[in-house]
């Protein structure tokens, strides 16, 4: 059954089902009856909140599961939810035609975008704009989150496109796809050409992540499996991690807290684990988050930070909507300079440490006063 001559004949949540769980329907209702997780296609670690975000597609939810097992509903959402990608504190997900964007904090929606006439199935950011994959255009969408516009950054695919992952290391997205015989490719993130385009015998590849090493991990339909290989490799070459009861995988994300990868199983209704060769599973109890302190200092619009390690870190600064404000350097107990950011909830990682620190710069007086001498001169 190819996709290419389903989804004209059938609304684009019939095909989901359909295609990707390819299951009779007796069956999958069954699957749904019996499991807390509804047919979840795919799944995203939020190193913030240590849980997993899963989206459902069996009940239009994003589902949460804690590190014990816990799963409750995060949000219910108007379509078929699918690719999920978190930067900061934003909940990112493919629901139908649309990119919407949630606080991880409070599920409240930040924006939604239409990509209209698509349906779409991955997604991931590099902190400035958004890629997705749409299944119906065979394209690759790049979203700008702030001018709320989009391009079609590669279009005309020959293979209907899946999960994308940036991988902002070598400067490149990857992309996997359907059907037999299916490559997985990469592109470059400043022009959009094709860097590689790795041929595997697997069908059906419908999920990506990056492990510890930047080693890339795929999950496949035929055979229901997990797969990694080193895209630096003069020959890269497809390692079986036997990732044991997983059947039916969907897209999979690398759980950086726990080094371990996360893989959703929509014919079984689970989420199962595996901790790659070469990756070290419970990695936050071997850090210290008692060393890093943060210091605002309002009159100077300074933040400084303690990172009490005797070494500069690498920095990212995100917004709340998981746009890259800043990068750089922190040297010991050093300060960033916050003059320029607006009011709204800010996020600086430090990757070395696993660490996110959260802050919020209100409304200065000094700007509410502006306000309203500029107000009270309108009149």
């Amino acid at each position: 059954m190819r996709v290419e001559r389903l989804y004209p004949m059938v609304k684009p949540a019939t095909f989901v089902r359909l295609r990707l769980f390819g299951v009779l329907s007796g069956v999958l209702f069954a699957v749904l009856a019996w499991s807390q997780l509804s047919a979840p296609q795919s799944v995203v670690f939020d190193v913030l909140g240590d849980r997993y975000f899963v989206a459902c597609p069996g009940n239009d939810q994003i589902m949460q599961r804690a590190q014990d097992g816990a799963i409750s509903t995060f949000v219910y959402v108007h379509d078929t939810p699918l690719g999920l990608d978190m930067k900061g504190d934003t909940l990112f997900a493919c629901v139908g035609s649309f990119v919407e964007a949630y606080s991880a904090s409070n599920a409240t929606t930040l924006f939604a975008y239409d990509v209209k006439g698509g349906f779409l199935k991955g997604v991931s950011s590099d902190g400035t704009f958004l890629y997705v994959s749409d299944m119906l255009g065979k394209r690759i969408v790049r979203i700008d989150p702030i001018s709320k516009t989009s391009m079609d950054w590669v279009p005309n695919l020959d293979r209907v496109p899946q999960a994308v992952q940036v991988d902002a290391q070598r400067g490149l997205l990857w992309v996997t796809f359907l059907g037999e015989f299916a490559p997985v490719c990469a592109f470059d993130l400043n022009t959009a050409a094709l860097v590689y385009s790795i041929p595997t015998a697997l069908t059906d590849v419908v999920g990506l992540a990056l492990d510890c090493s930047k080693k890339v991990v795929i999950a496949s339909r035929n055979p229901g499996r997990v797969s990694r290989f080193d895209p630096d490799a003069t020959s890269p070459e497809l390692e079986d991690l036997r990732v044991d009861g997983v059947a039916c995988p969907g897209d999979i994300d690398y759980d950086s807290g726990h080094g371990r990868i996360c893989v959703p199983d929509p014919l079984a209704g689970t989420l199962v684990f595996n901790v790659p060769n070469g990756c070290a599973e419970d990695v936050f109890k071997r850090i210290d988050y008692k060393t890093v302190q943060v210091f605002p200092e309002p009159k100077t619009n300074l933040l400084c930070v303690d990172l009490a390690t005797g070494e500069t870190e690498r920095f990212v600064l995100f917004s709340s909507t998981g746009l890259l404000v800043a990068s750089g350097e922190l040297r010991p107990q050093a300060c960033l300079d916050l003059k320029k950011l607006g009011k709204g909830d800010f996020f600086v990682e430090i990757p070395r440490l696993k660490q996110y620190l959260k802050f919020t710069i209100p409304e200065s007086p000094e700007r509410i006063n502006r306000n309203r001498v500029a107000s009270a001169g309108k009149r």
